[in-house]
């Protein structure tokens, strides 16, 4: 970590907290109590003023900052004056502790309001399809590669985010999506398959998503009289292998299952038996052979051939690509986007390259470029796996810079393990490898004006918050696992991270972590403010003053709570940047044996 990115750790820590105190200092102001402090940092005091009985001060350590009111800390002498804290009345108490996280909210709300207004928000303005996944829905109906989407159920199309705004085009199940293919208008059709019947799984919702944790795939769904059923596959199955070799996804499963034919002399498909091994309910392996069953896409899929199907549904999960591209969730289509460079990251190969933003890039490896997509795909698989490390594969690529000069460069790219948000990886905290050059994409916006800013600001942080919520909820029932949580050099790593892409993400990141400090500290566990407020509403029912005496108790239990809870944090930003690898290796290299 460099000096500029230690900068941007304390500039992005200290803004949300030095913030998040300050609406203490102003409410408590407004309510009548009197605060003696105000400090920029913690520990020795480096500079000051004292300005209307409070002293601002600069301290030694900028690592955030707290606000001292009278009668608040447990060794403060009370003499009742009416500005003591415990003097207040309890919902001035409560303004005052909660004045906090909604400062909080509000520096969210004011950052996502600036970049609605500056740089805009990104959209995808094409229709035209980019990439169509083989085998997936798309390709099944007939999509091709340049085919422009006009109309969906008689729903006008203008651009990609209609297409993945339409609620209808998730919910029904008749869809007619007219197309423009060579000037022509193409019509097609998508139907859901006809009901076929499932088999019962034995287990509840909660076995089921411990079962996510096994080493294999877990079978969410068998169809009866399938292929699968007739093997003894029943849901909550593990599958662990397909002829013998281990699997990496169940999209990679999926695509092994629907390739298992062979074509012919006579030009005939028959489908080959695999050998699939699983673990039962009981945990007791199995191995069975499966004869898959043929399906055949429409007349002008392309590449055209059948799909070899057995009969299971998975668990959904995102792979690194779903990630990166952005494909349709029940087309498995993405748009044709152009081949241009938008950011360039701080330090990454391709800065090194001597690529800058504007540039197009035209070829990869001698072949010609006119999809970003295809790009990213080509970054994507370009890396090696060496037992427990990857390295990135050699990239040649040619590019035009904004001024038309024409470049050519051998770039690597770095690749790092990462956990993605896929429901397998935030269940298990599981690591893949994710090869990257450093590049983003230029992208079309919407500039909103300072008014159309203000609602859009709100949604986003509705929408920040929701899914905030929602982690925290999967993370307290178990399904999401905890090594997804970090602290400060988790905090550090994703400053140092956002600001090497520049100011946009940089103060992007700087608005989520301050909505996530907010929903932490309203959490109903003291030290937190949720916790006073816990506390003062306890106040309010038993119509008694809270003494001194018990938020010095109440402090006690609040660190019995949270000090495990930082230590847990800490554990994982070990683990993140590798210490206890770096430990074992070390020990290995010491005593071999």
């Amino acid at each position: 970590m460099t000096l500029i990115d230690i900068i941007r750790f304390l500039i992005v820590l200290g803004l949300v907290i030095i913030v998040h105190e300050f609406g203490h200092l102003i409410v408590a102001k407004w309510v009548g109590a009197r605060v003696e402090r105000f400090s920029v940092g913690f520990g020795r005091k480096l500079f000051g003023v004292t300005w209307h009985d409070t002293e601002y001060i600069v301290s030694l350590l900028p690592l955030g900052g707290y606000v001292k009111i009278s009668g608040m800390e447990p060794g403060d002498e009370l003499k009742g004056e009416p500005w003591e804290f415990l003097s207040l009345s309890t919902w001035r108490r409560t303004a005052v502790v909660l004045a906090g996280p909604v400062m909080n909210f509000v520096l969210a709300v004011f950052i996502y309001y600036v970049l609605f207004i500056v740089p805009g928000e990104p959209v995808i303005t094409t229709t035209t399809i980019g990439l169509v996944r083989d085998g997936g829905v798309g390709w099944e109906i007939g999509l091709h590669t340049g085919d422009r989407i006009v109309q969906v159920n008689n729903t006008p199309i203008t651009s990609w985010n209609d297409l993945i705004s339409t609620p209808e085009i998730f919910t029904s199940g008749d869809l007619t999506i007219q197309i423009e293919r060579e000037g022509n208008r193409i019509e097609k059709r998508l139907s859901p398959p006809p009901a076929i019947g499932t088999l019962e799984s034995q287990f509840t919702e909660e076995q089921l998503a411990e079962r996510l944790n096994r080493d294999g795939l877990l079978v969410r769904t068998v169809q009866k009289d399938s292929p699968a059923a007739r093997a003894g596959v029943v849901p909550g199955c593990v599958i662990t292998s397909v002829n013998g070799q281990p699997l990496v996804s169940a999209r990679e499963l999926a695509k092994q299952i629907s390739q298992h034919y062979i074509k012919t002399e006579d030009g005939a498909f028959v489908a080959k038996p695999l050998r699939l091994t699983w673990l039962d309910p009981n945990d007791v392996i199995q191995e069975g052979e499966v004869q898959p069953d043929l399906f055949f896409p429409a007349d002008d899929a392309e590449p055209y051939h059948p799909k070899a199907r057995i009969g299971i549904i998975f668990t959904p999960e995102e792979t690194v690509q779903d990630v990166f591209i952005p494909f349709h969730a029940r087309l498995d289509i993405a748009p044709r986007l152009e081949p241009i460079v938008g950011a360039v990251k701080e330090g990454s190969p391709a800065e090194k390259a001597g690529i800058v933003g504007g540039s197009r890039v035209i070829d990869v490896n001698g072949e010609p470029l006119n999809d970003w997509n295809v790009l990213v795909e080509k970054v994507l698989a370009a890396y090696t796996v060496e037992g427990e490390t990857a390295r990135g594969i050699p990239l040649e690529l040619t590019w035009i810079t904004p001024t038309q000069e024409v470049h050519t460069a051998t770039v690597t790219p770095e690749v790092r393990a990462e956990t993605i948000p896929s429901h397998r990886g935030l269940t298990t905290g599981e690591k893949v490898f994710v090869a990257q050059l450093g590049l983003s994409r230029q992208t079309e916006r919407i500039h909103y004006g300072v008014i159309g800013a203000a609602p859009k600001a709100v949604e986003k942080m509705r929408d920040v918050c929701s899914m905030m919520f929602y982690f925290i909820y999967k993370v307290i029932k178990g399904e999401y696992s905890s090594k997804n949580l970090g602290g400060p050099v988790a905090i550090a790593q994703l400053a140092a991270e956002t600001g090497r892409w520049g100011l946009e993400k940089f103060f992007d990141f700087i608005a989520l972590l301050s909505a996530n400090l907010a929903i932490l500290n309203l959490l109903p566990i003291p030290p937190l403010d949720g916790g006073h407020v816990l506390l003062y509403l306890a106040q309010g029912v038993r119509k008694r003053p809270v003494t001194l005496k018990q938020m010095e108790t109440f402090g006690k239990i609040g660190v019995i709570l949270i000090i495990p809870l930082m230590l847990y944090f800490f554990f994982n930003d070990l683990e993140r940047v590798g210490l206890f690898r770096w430990m074992k290796d070390l020990l290995q290299a010491i005593w071999p044996g």
